[in-house]
């Protein structure tokens, strides 16, 4: 008798996991994919001394003026790319909330700067698109920690680790998202390249 009821348990809760795990097969999962569509404007080479703004404007990013450093894209094109034979609901819709850029070196040397981290507040239909305009791809935190800190003028002007004139970064941004039923999304990340000189 116990092992009859030892064996009914067991298939009860054989059952019961194989339910839970077909609901979770069924959840709804918005049926879209976020990528990066269009790029324009983005920077292959520049000056940790005088980097330019979209217009050319010139700043000057020394550590007394740190706030005014940035490396940007001119515009980014955001798409949320329906899912072939998915099907959409009222949660397809995708609050974009972040972005986040990390770096590699290209060359030798190990030492990069710390990942971006920035916020954003749009929102992208299901095969909609969304822009941004002078997106950020380097701030101050990254301009001006080492290896880059190490180009600029007042610091010498060279890597101090490789003792080369040019940092080589590849660049991976990622964008981050909800749908409205608080799921999180993320974008294929997109790659870039870029030389830092002084």
């Amino acid at each position: 008798m116990k092992r009859f009821m030892r064996s009914g348990l067991a298939a009860l809760l054989m059952l019961g996991a194989l339910a839970c795990e077909e609901k979770t097969d069924r959840t709804d999962t918005g049926g879209v994919q976020l990528r990066v569509t269009d790029i324009t404007g983005f920077p292959t080479t520049v000056s940790v001394n005088r980097p330019t703004t979209p217009g050319g404007t010139v700043l000057n990013c020394s550590t007394r003026t740190q706030s005014q450093c940035f490396v940007v894209v001119d515009s980014v094109t955001l798409s949320s790319i329906v899912i072939s034979g998915q099907t959409l609901s009222d949660i397809s819709t995708v609050q974009i909330k972040s972005y986040e850029v990390t770096y590699s070196r290209r060359q030798p040397g190990t030492r990069t700067p710390p990942r971006l981290v920035r916020g954003l507040g749009s929102v992208v239909s299901p095969n909609g698109t969304v822009a941004f305009t002078n997106l950020p791809l380097l701030g101050p935190e990254q301009l001006l920690s080492v290896p880059l800190a190490d180009l600029l003028i007042e610091n010498g002007s060279f890597d101090t680790e490789t003792r080369g004139t040019i940092v080589t970064l590849d660049l991976q941004v990622s964008f981050f998202g909800e749908f409205l039923n608080g799921r999180a999304i993320r974008s294929e990340p997109i790659g870039f390249t870029l030389s830092l000189v002084p």
